[in-house]
């Protein structure tokens, strides 16, 4: 028991080191930027046309907000129509972070540790199979000598998971099989199984963000109505 419960306690203090390296730092930080920024101006827009009671930054805070909510909707609507196209894109989507796929030579960046875990979770390897991460430069370069497969693309120790990515089977990596991997199920296949068995949760969220959206823009005409009786 004690052993075991030691064992652990490095796997979570490997991880959390890992977590602190500066590339996933840095990674985490920009991605939190990023965002941040997008949700600056309208966020601006709206507190001080509210404060100021000025119509023409209420207007410009809740229009797009308007266009938005109309996207949503029509897609929301024509989903069946824009599954092949969502399916693209999410292929386009995928090959493109691969490229940024880190191995275990080097330090863990935020794109490797969403693609470990979601790797994980899916039971997958790659985005169509394993043979996607030949086409990842970062990857040949920092991977293991002879090394054929990331450890999130195998059957992990589930005593270990989520502290570590750490295989059942040692030499997983280097000799993958159907038996102690999951070498040939692409991630881009899984996800969209998923998505087609939980459709009705995917309707629900986008029914939340249009009611929840649709809220804010009544909230904001409802002010510029108020400006125009004074």
């Amino acid at each position: 028991m004690s052993s075991s419960y030691l064992s652990l306690s490095r796997s979570m203090q490997r991880t959390v080191l890992s977590l602190l390296s500066h590339t996933f730092v840095t990674d985490v930080g920009r991605l939190l930027l990023g965002i941040s920024s997008f949700l600056l101006l309208p966020s601006t827009l709206g507190y001080v046309g509210a404060v100021r009671e000025s119509r023409l930054l209420l207007f410009l805070y809740f229009a797009p907000i308007l266009i938005l909510w109309g996207l949503e909707l029509v897609f929301l609507i024509l989903l069946p129509a824009f599954t092949p196209l969502l399916y693209s894109f999410l292929s386009w989507l995928g090959q493109w972070s691969l490229a940024s796929y880190r191995g275990e030579r080097e330090e863990i960046n935020l794109v490797t540790v969403v693609w470990n875990y979601g790797m994980a979770q899916l039971e997958c390897c790659g985005l169509e199979n394993y043979l996607d991460f030949t086409n990842s430069s970062e990857w040949k370069r920092s991977k293991l000598n002879l090394q054929l497969v990331p450890s999130a693309c195998c059957i992990l120790d589930q005593t270990k998971y989520p502290w570590t990515i750490s295989p059942e089977d040692s030499h997983c990596v280097f000799v993958p099989t159907k038996y102690n991997s999951h070498w040939m199920q692409g991630c881009l296949p899984k996800l969209s199984q998923f998505l087609t068995s939980h459709t009705s949760l995917v309707i629900l969220v986008l029914i939340f963000l249009l009611t929840l959206e649709m809220t804010v823009v009544i909230l904001a005409l409802c002010l510029c109505l108020l400006q125009k009786t004074r």
